[in-house]
């Protein structure tokens, strides 16, 4: 069951950011998970106010696998107000000739460390400074920038993706590493990105068709992912047993073939809650996310930028209920309402079957979009589309009453524009619906099967009119006389050296003023409008809609209103193009 959220954000915002913390490629069997007590450690904040110039730290973070490493370190200083108004940031400086060889290997601190818990002394004491958040803005370095503990279950304005330094900061950031240079050191810091993360799909392939996209004036209608690193294997071992201070956190608003998540560190567990991150998510304020262990493969070193860690994640043990611009909160052991987004893909005899548990409702239009573009692309292998047929249901609940919707369609093409029509319209249908308030969509279930190699593609060649007892070709530079009764016509279709007829008869009850216009066009010419205010509204959208394998025909009189007639095309394919008519009553 899905947990409707707030409709307000569109399906085309703003993109997120990230860095790739990858989860997996295929999630099967999904469900709730026998979920013990994590390790707790119940930490004391320190006061940062109290820190001084070469007091030592220690981090906790993990590079492999799912056991924490302590990374020992010392206080540079602390920035007022570094993070917000009333919120200071920590400097550490984890380098120092052979104090961490494992971060010396790496190159510094990494995208993903972010949440890792810094303590005063040692860490057994449980006197914990702040988590580690951000690193400087350019380059790997051993020099972090601490969120303080205190502030990390505090509700905050906006996090700053910068934070700024003096030049006496940055002469003293140049001289405790070598490898920055005071200019370098001006840029600042910048948040270690723990952002969502899109797996599941070909970030590759989508990326030039985001690019094509807007050279022909369209809008890939789907947010963007980061999409960098390598896609791991689902990780089947990790359990709530590795959710700890200094462990892997993972945090979802999309788990299954299609995830999107973004993994960082634990900074501390106590009675069933942690708090990690040490900056938002995407800072959805109170949220319902999944909450993962997870494993990490390594972390890869990156002379330009900070090193990021790559990590495969397991099934959610828990929900984060807070995501917020000093870190994220969540419970452990109850897990969230989804919605479940399954698709079946067949072409010839491969097929392709992907589920995937939305827990963000703003975000299932997206996971139907990268569902069904991932599942067609899987099957076809690089081959053309061809001719695809494909049917949509979607049930849940509105005001509390059971709804349920089906329809289908037909697509052709052989090029990235016909796998993007197919998944985006379901996707986009599935946004409207998830837009009317009281709407609560529980599934989204997607089959499609290539019914052609070919693109069988028709295009209308002209309209008939029945006159006389003769088919008359209907020009559309002169006026068709037309009057009360029934207008017969039929419109003609073509597809290489073959042609069809499709009978199209509509019935003129009022002439009106005695002017208007016929239009006849193909089902993939027809413009749609999904958006509907409600329940009801919605369900007469679906009704009313025309399938590419159908042609319309549209007659409008003025004064006398709009009537549409509809027919199927006899054969197999699509039918594009269109006529448009003038039309008026004869004169007395």
């Amino acid at each position: 069951m899905s947990r409707a959220l707030s409709p307000s954000r569109g399906l085309a915002a703003a993109a997120t950011v990230g860095v790739l913390l990858l989860t997996p490629l295929a999630v099967t069997g999904l469900g709730t998970p026998a979920v013990a007590d994590a390790a707790a450690d119940c930490a004391s904040p320190v006061d940062v106010s109290g820190l001084s110039r070469g007091d030592a730290v220690t981090a906790l973070s993990v590079t492999a696998g799912t056991t924490p490493e302590e990374f020992p370190g010392t206080v540079l200083g602390v920035i007022t107000d570094g993070i917000a108004p009333g919120v200071d940031m920590v400097m550490i400086d984890f380098g120092g000739a052979g104090a961490n060889p494992a971060m010396d290997e790496i190159g510094g601190i990494w995208q993903g460390m972010s949440g890792s818990p810094v303590y005063l002394g040692d860490p057994a004491d449980g006197n914990i400074v702040g988590a580690v958040a951000y690193g400087l803005s350019y380059g790997p370095s051993p020099i972090a920038g601490v969120t303080p503990y205190a502030d990390m279950d505090t509700h905050m304005p906006t996090a700053p993706a910068r934070v700024g330094v003096d030049g006496k900061t940055a002469q003293q950031i140049a001289r405790a590493d070598a490898g920055t240079s005071r200019t370098d050191a001006e840029r600042g810091f910048r948040i270690l990105r723990s952002g969502l993360t899109l797996s599941g799909v070909d970030t590759s392939e989508l990326g030039r068709v985001r690019k094509a996209a807007a050279k022909h004036g369209l809008t890939l209608r789907s947010r963007t992912f980061s999409a960098d690193g390598t896609v791991g294997a689902r990780a089947a071992d990790v359990t709530v047993d590795d959710v700890a201070a200094g462990g892997n956190l993972a945090a979802s608003v999309a788990y299954g073939d299609i995830t999107m998540a973004g993994v960082g560190t634990t900074t501390s567990v106590c009675g069933g809650e942690l708090v990690g991150f040490g900056h938002p998510l995407i800072q959805g304020g109170e949220v319902t996310y999944g909450l993962h262990p997870a494993d990490a493969v390594y972390v890869q070193p990156d002379s330009a930028w900070a090193p990021f860690k790559v990590a495969n994640i397991g099934d959610p043990v828990g929900t984060i209920e807070q995501d917020r611009m000093t870190g994220i909160t969540g419970t452990l052991g109850t897990l969230p309402d989804a919605a479940t987004v399954t698709s079946a893909f067949t072409a010839g005899s491969t097929t392709q079957d992907l589920s995937t548990d939305v827990y963000e409702s703003d975000y299932l239009p997206d996971v139907v979009f990268y569902s069904g573009y991932t599942g067609t692309d899987v099957v076809l292998d690089g081959d053309p589309m061809g001719t695809q047929e494909q049917a949509w249901t979607m049930t849940g609940t509105a005001d509390g009453e059971p709804f349920a919707f089906s329809g289908s369609n037909v697509f052709a093409g052989s090029s990235w524009w016909s796998s993007y029509q197919a998944a985006d319209e379901v996707a986009t249908l599935a946004y409207y619906l998830n837009r009317i308030d009281g709407v609560e969509v529980d599934a989204v279930d997607v089959t499609a099967e290539q019914v052609s190699t070919e693109a069988q593609s028709w295009s209308i060649l002209r309209v008939d009119q029945r006159k006389g007892g003769e088919w008359t070709p209907v020009s559309d530079r002169k006026t068709l006389k037309v009057t009360e009764g029934t207008l017969k016509l039929r419109v003609v279709v073509r597809n290489g050296d073959r042609t069809a007829r499709l009978p199209l008869s509509v019935d003129i009850d009022d002439t009106g003023r005695g002017w208007g216009y016929l239009y006849v066009r193909g089902g993939d010419s027809v413009y749609q409008r999904s958006r509907a205010g409600t329940i009801e509204k919605f369900a007469q959208k679906v009704e009313d809609r025309v399938r590419n394998d159908q042609v319309q025909l549209e007659l409008r009189m003025r004064g006398a209103g709009r009537t549409t007639v509809v027919a199927d095309l006899p054969r197999q394919g699509i039918v594009r193009g269109g006529q448009y008519i003038s039309v008026s009553t004869p004169r007395r």
